[in-house]
């Protein structure tokens, strides 16, 4: 982890349909605390990579922080795309690709 930033642990209904946020004000990366430990480490290194990445257009970011986290991370990013096979991730994706952000 780089200096300044944090990792916390939040519960579920903060984020949710979310698994994760940045806020780049704070340097603080959110994590739902109900996800399962190898999801947990995989989402908190995708969004910690977004509290420096400073790429404009969003869709990039996000495949950028998918793709240039430590792979040790791998089994967090499988199951990470298996529990987004939901009918609420799915429409947030979908919300998030219309609104383009």
């Amino acid at each position: 982890m780089e200096w300044g930033m944090e990792v916390q642990l939040v519960d579920k209904w903060t984020l949710f349909p979310a698994f994760g946020k940045a806020d780049p004000y704070t340097q603080t990366a959110y994590v739902r605390n109900d996800l399962p430990k190898s999801v947990q480490s995989f989402v908190a290194a995708h969004e910690l990579y977004h509290l420096s990445d400073k790429t404009e257009w969003w869709l990039w970011r996000e495949i950028k922080a998918t793709l240039c986290i430590d792979w040790r991370h791998w089994k967090g990013l499988l199951l990470c795309v298996f529990m987004s096979m939901r009918v609420a991730r799915l429409k947030f994706y979908a919300t998030r690709l219309r609104l383009g952000k």
